[in-house]
């Protein structure tokens, strides 16, 4: 359940820790890995999520009060580590960035991978050279992952890790007002990074479906309207100026 890992021991690599053979036949779909780095103190987490599809999910309008049937993304977090160091070293981010380089030379689909803080910069920096889609991702500086998540949890929306520590952080994560937090003697370390993974995943599946629907707006208003009182690009751009209001 936590991986220990030594600054200098080059031999060890966290590749080691997962079959990436098994894991890449069971889907195809892209991956979002979100890393919560811990330095010295903290636990480093990081954990995987992919879209595995839609389902139906029955909520009720809190305007009409009726209740609606919708379809709804669900979501898979294929794997989570937690990574310590070794006592008196920092955590190697070195061999983490090793790690998703290793895991994409053998075939795994990296779609996106983010990460937390300042702490974090350089790493993103070294996989944006490498060609990997970066970004920065906090859980905590809105409620919104947060929210995400409980509501994807709440709806069974999303199969997770049989981790002990992952479901103790779950059960005892606190809405302190402004953010959600952990007991003082708990973590969110893992939970953080499984937060970010799906936040990372949701989002980009929602930009995808903004513009797919843009796209069929637009041909259904250029049909509409026709192409003769100006030129394609002419509509677009007034298009992207209607809908920016």
């Amino acid at each position: 359940e936590m991986i220990q890992l030594d600054f200098f021991d080059k031999s060890q690599k966290l590749i080691d820790f997962i079959d990436v053979d098994i894991l890449k036949h069971i889907s195809q779909a892209p991956r979002y890995i979100h890393v919560d780095l811990g330095i010295v103190s903290d636990s480093t987490g990081i954990s995987c999520t992919y879209f595995d599809g839609f389902m139906e999910v029955t909520r009720k309008d809190p305007f009409k009060g009726e209740v609606v049937t919708s379809r709804a993304p669900r979501f898979v977090t294929e794997w989570s580590m937690e990574i310590r160091s070794t006592p008196g070293q920092e955590v190697p981010i070195y061999k983490i960035q090793n790690f998703i380089m290793d895991l994409r030379s053998k075939g795994y689909p990296i779609k996106m991978v983010s990460t937390d803080g300042y702490q974090s910069t350089n790493l993103r920096q070294n996989l944006t050279l490498e060609g990997v889609e970066t970004k920065l991702i906090s859980v905590d500086r809105t409620k919104d992952p947060y929210n995400e998540l409980r509501n994807i949890i709440l709806e069974e929306r999303i199969r997770l890790p049989n981790l002990p520590k992952l479901k103790k952080e779950i059960q005892e994560l606190e809405d302190v007002g402004p953010k959600f937090d952990h007991p003082v003697d708990g973590s969110k370390d893992i939970l953080d990074s499984v937060c970010g993974s799906v936040w990372s995943c949701s989002q980009e599946l929602a930009g995808e479906n903004q513009a797919r629907q843009m796209k069929d707006m637009s041909i259904a208003l250029h049909n509409y309207l026709g192409a003769s009182s100006m030129n394609a690009s002419g509509f677009e751009k007034k298009l992207q100026n209607f809908l920016s209001r």
